[in-house]
């Protein structure tokens, strides 16, 4: 419950920063707006955006925050699946945390673009 809350509470207030120029963009909001019709590959290259995680060195920019903000929410299914391996572990469950374990490495794989080679 809580990822999701700070997650959502995150993604109201990056918006608002970006929109009210608080904190500087990295991109600023008309340029965007030219872009929207892009797919997101010539979105990235139309704008000079980088991919992967390079967008944590840049976590004092307005809109970089909402994006981060959107990376907590999707990470919030390793996060519970985090909190449920460390009660199995406690309750000498091994063969739920074994389970558990196996999930986090399907889903960090496949964010990280490895098999795919896209990446997130």
């Amino acid at each position: 419950y809580w990822v999701a809350a700070i997650g959502q509470l995150l993604v109201v207030v990056g918006y608002i920063l970006y929109l009210s120029k608080l904190l500087p963009t990295e991109t600023p909001i008309e340029t965007i707006t030219q872009a929207w019709h892009l797919s997101a590959a010539e979105f990235t290259d139309e704008l000079g955006i980088e991919t992967g995680w390079n967008w944590l060195r840049k976590l004092g920019y307005g809109d970089i925050i909402s994006y981060g903000a959107i990376v907590l929410l999707a990470l919030g299914t390793n996060i519970c699946l985090l909190a449920a391996g460390v009660s199995f572990l406690q309750e000498k469950n091994g063969k739920y945390a074994l389970i558990v374990i196996l999930q986090i490495v399907v889903l960090l794989i496949a964010a990280s673009g490895i098999v795919s080679g896209a990446g997130h």
